[in-house]
């Protein structure tokens, strides 16, 4: 369901036909139900009476008792009577003259319909909701150099939400922390961040792995990329790799940019290297980084946007299949994104030689021609489809494998 749309029945897909100049008697005991004064009852009334779709769904989702998946278009400056529904939920008050609570919704996407990205603090409604187990965002942003007061204040360990999963977004360290610890057991937390409108905090990688630890014993999916749509802000992030995860015990999955696992110099150019550059020193450093990074849980590994870093990673997974028996022995799979020339191809023969001996699979995809544009899925393995993302946010590449 969207709320720049006209409301829809689920069954016939026609719009719901409301005689505006007959208020029914229905709505008019919902808003009272809701309203704190008779000047505000009256206001919602007059609302409704102009096609206000935000005062319309506020009434109706209520109504809507087997409820549990909701997709909403949402807008910061146009969600008064939703936000005034969500909060009254929150504060145990039954809707429709005491007769229905909030439906039972345990997945919901919320995509932001303004240029300039949503603030954070509707996610801190979503997280409260008794039933909720996964949420999705679209466009979200946090505010530059302010934590989000309303996740701030949400209790250590009291949401039932399992699965916190943005795209397009941009969220500070500070403002996922405080989401991750209201969560009672988060499992998989999937960040791509965009930066353009969304949000101008800075990319920040340090204050990103700083906010994992509050739910490290009970993390199994991490995903963390960018958005390809938005790269040059990357050249001023900090793109100090991650410090170790070994601590996190049962983390299982992890898919992420190269650089998450790598590092990066933020005063390069992150696109324009020598291949004599990625052959210098630093991989000597680097050899050693996914051993001492990983946990002995990890069983996948997906690299996305490794042009950069092909040469590094190949050593550094080259070291991690060695040591696999006794640092990661359940690692059974590995998935690379790169440009894979004929010689970049060569070069990671020995390394599948190896993996085959060791029992994990190399999966790898060449990133220098996209087969087509095609609707991103969500979750880890894309098998989740909500509805196509506003200007073709969720549309990405498709990238053909190699061997």
């Amino acid at each position: 369901m969207r709320a720049e749309q006209r409301v829809k029945w689920a069954t016939s897909g026609r719009p719901i036909v409301i005689k505006y100049d007959e208020i029914d008697n229905v709505f008019r005991v919902a808003v009272k139900a809701l309203s704190q004064s008779k000047e505000e009852e009256s206001v919602w009334i007059e609302e409704i009476r102009h096609d206000n779709q935000d005062a319309i769904v506020a009434l109706l989702i209520p109504t809507l008792v087997g409820l549990k998946r909701l997709e909403m278009t949402v807008y910061h400056h146009r969600m008064t009577y939703y936000r005034k529904m969500l909060q009254s939920a929150l504060s145990n008050n039954v809707f429709w003259n005491k007769r229905l609570p909030f439906p039972p919704v345990e997945n919901i996407m919320a995509e932001c319909g303004d240029k300039f990205g949503m603030h954070p603090d509707l996610l801190a409604l979503y997280l409260q909701l008794p039933s909720t187990r996964a949420v999705y965002g679209l466009w979200f942003g946090s505010d530059y150099g302010v934590v989000n007061a309303a996740l701030a204040s949400l209790e250590t360990r009291s949401s039932a939400v399992t699965h916190l999963e943005f795209k397009s977004s941009n969220i500070s360290g500070p403002d996922l922390e405080n989401m991750l610890r209201a969560c009672k057991a988060p499992k998989t937390l999937m960040l791509e961040y965009y930066h353009d409108y969304v949000s101008f905090v800075p990319f920040n990688l340090t204050e990103l792995r700083k906010s994992l630890e509050v739910a490290k014993d009970t993390l199994e999916n991490i995903y963390l990329d960018y958005d390809n749509k938005a790269t040059s802000w990357l050249r001023a992030a900090d793109l100090t790799a991650f410090a170790s995860l070994a601590d996190f015990r049962v983390l299982k999955h992890i898919k992420a940019g190269a650089f998450v696992y790598l590092g990066d110099d933020p005063n390069s150019s992150f696109f324009e290297v020598e291949e004599g550059q990625r052959r210098n020193g630093s991989s000597n450093k680097a050899r050693y980084r996914l051993v001492d990074l990983l946990p002995p849980s990890i069983e996948t590994l997906h690299f996305t946007h490794s042009c950069r870093h092909i040469y590094f990673l190949g050593s550094a997974l080259e070291e991690l299949l060695v040591q696999k028996e006794h640092r990661t022995p359940k690692l059974s799979k590995i998935t690379i994104e790169a440009a894979f020339y004929n010689k970049t191809l060569a070069s990671f023969a020995p390394l599948d030689a190896l993996a085959e001996t060791v029992g994990v699979t190399i999966c790898k995809f060449d990133t220098r021609n996209a087969i087509n544009q095609a609707e991103n899925g969500w979750g880890m393995d894309c098998s989740i489809s909500w509805a196509p993302g506003l200007d073709g946010r969720t549309l990405g590449p498709t990238y053909e494998a190699v061997n």
